[in-house]
Order: structure tokens, then sequence, then C-alpha cells
């Protein structure tokens, strides 16, 4: 298998553009290939293959420009940094209402006991969830968990691990049995947030009083779309945290359709990102969703060719043209 060779200057970049001809005849300009120089150049290629086939097919019919892509790069960071700050408020309000609603009917260091878990898969059990959460408090370097496990330690005559292993999950269990889960939750990442959310009070009489069900209730969020819109959350604040393309790339894990914005998504594909901007307006608080939402559609719509590659997901060869 051969192996591409690492291009070392951007002028050798914007020469390989020109090779593939994403732009056409149309060259880079100086500035736009000096900027090459600090950009990941795969990342920018990412954006550059997708508007060049969407020259192809027929979908965009404007005169080839290599400004159309840097303006795309620069309308995922808007949106990159506006859905960071809306999933922050998510995140903060979650992490409130799962300590309240948990504690409401739990004892609230209860919260690692395998048996009020439920396993989420075959491949995910009780004892992984519970793995996850250990994993992140022996992480976790703020001074409360880390005096309560110095503490804990002290009175057991052990000397407290540096971090889990799964050899040492008894241990690392013991050491944080009596850190409450208030001052667990804000080490739990959000992916990590979601599982427990959904793995708690496996036993609970009424299913109605599940944790994860009475936070549903209190987000004003509908039971059949909590679950993906959990899950989908914390897939997309990855993809924002590492910097990754939105534009063109389908939703991972899209969520269910909220509702609530019926209007704003007409002809929008289901497994379009928008689908997953739409999911972090709606785990805002209520009286917040809509504004989130069109703070969202604002920079979405600030540029058709931005708004195809955010709204579908089936780029078809084309007779008529979409774009121009």
């Amino acid at each position: 298998m051969s192996i591409k060779p690492y291009l070392t200057t951007p002028e050798q970049k914007a020469a390989l553009i020109k090779q593939k001809g994403y732009f056409g005849n149309v060259p880079l300009t100086d500035d736009q290939t000096s900027s090459l120089d600090h950009i990941n150049f795969h990342y920018f290629l990412g954006y550059a293959k997708n508007y060049g086939m969407l020259q192809r097919r027929g979908i965009y019919s404007g005169a080839p420009n290599p400004q159309d892509v840097f303006d795309l790069i620069d309308i995922d960071r808007q949106i990159s940094a506006l859905l960071f700050s809306l999933i922050r408020d998510a995140e903060l309000h979650l992490r409130n209402l799962t300590v309240q609603c948990f504690c409401e009917e739990n004892s609230p260091t209860s919260y690692l006991n395998e048996e009020r878990l439920q396993p989420l898969s075959r491949e995910y059990t009780a004892r992984d969830v519970v793995a996850g959460i250990l994993k992140e408090l022996y992480r976790y370097d703020e001074d409360y968990v880390v005096e309560k496990i110095k503490l804990r330690a002290a009175e057991m005559g052990v000397e407290p691990p540096r971090r889990y292993t799964a050899a040492d999950h008894d241990k690392c269990l013991e050491l944080v049995s009596d850190i409450e889960l208030w001052g667990a939750i804000d080490a739990f990442t959000l992916g990590q947030l979601g599982k427990f959310i959904m793995a708690s009070d496996a036993h609970t009489e009424s299913a109605a009083n599940r944790t994860w069900r009475k936070i549903a209730r209190a987000m004003e969020i509908n039971a059949g779309v909590f679950s993906t819109g959990v899950e989908s959350l914390a897939v997309t604040r990855n993809l924002i945290c590492h910097h990754a393309r939105l534009w063109m790339r389908p939703a991972n894990n899209s969520p269910k359709k909220p509702k609530v914005f019926n209007k704003d998504l007409r002809s929008v594909d289901p497994k379009s990102q928008l689908m997953a901007f739409a999911n972090i307006a709606l785990f805002q608080v209520p009286s917040r969703r809509q504004t989130a939402m069109d703070q969202i559609l604002g920079i979405v719509n600030s540029n058709p060719l931005y708004r195809y590659g955010i709204t579908q997901t089936s780029h078809k060869e084309r007779g008529n043209t979409v774009l121009s």
C-alpha cells in the first residue's frame, strides 16, 4: 500500500489542490495559499472535496471559487462557537437535574451500586457503567474528591491508586463509597452522564419514577426522544470540541425530530446535522428553546451552500441545479 508524502509547504498544497481540480482552473490567491500553513490540510480537503463533488453532480452550479470553501470553514467555526455555548448551558442544567431527581428517592452515595443500575446493552453492563464513573473520579483533581479518597484510604490503611484499573476495581470502589453524587457529578463526561442517567433506578417499582423519566419531565422533553437526545448531545459536543468538520457530515446517532421545531425542520433530512443542532436547542431551558433555534438558523441560513450541507445527506446527481 502506498503512503502519500507529507506536503511541507503551502505552495505544495496549493499545487495539489490545482491538480485535483476542486476549483476548476481558478488558482488560490497568495493569501489563501499562505493560510494553508495554519490549518490541517486534510481538514481543508474535507471541505474542498465535498465542494468539488457538489459541482460535479450538478447540485451547485456557481462559478468555482476557493473563497467559497474558506467561507464554509468560517461558518462552521461560527456555528461551533454558538453550539458549544448552548451545550454548556444544557449540560449544566442536565447535571443539576440529575442530582435532584436521583437523590429524591435514593441515597446520595448509592449511584455506584451495580444492583441499582440497568445494563445498557449486552456489551455495556452495569459494572461497565460503574467502571466508567470510577475512571472519571480518579482523573478528577477536584480537592473535595481527592481529600475524600485520601481520608477513606487512611481509614482502610491502604495506598490510594493514582488511576482506576480493572484489577483494582473493588478497592477503587470502596475508596469513593462516601462521595455523594453532587460531589462526583461534575467529574462525569457528558457521555458518561448520559449513560448513568439512562441506567439509574433499574428496579424502581414505577417506571415513571426512574431518574431519566423525571429529568425528561422536568425539562419538558418527550420520553420518546430523550434517550437518543442525550446520546446525540454528547456526540455533537465531541465533534465540536475536536474541531471536526460539520458541513456535509451526516449526524452520528441522529436524534429523533423534536416536534417543537416541526416548522423549522421542514424538508430537513432526519440524518442531517441540523437535526443534531435542533436537539441541542431542545435541551435548553424551555423558555430559551426557540431563541436558541433562531440563533442556530441565523448562522445556518446565512449561506445557501452551507445550509444545503447541514440539512441534506443524499447528494445524488441532479439534472436540475439545486444551488447556484
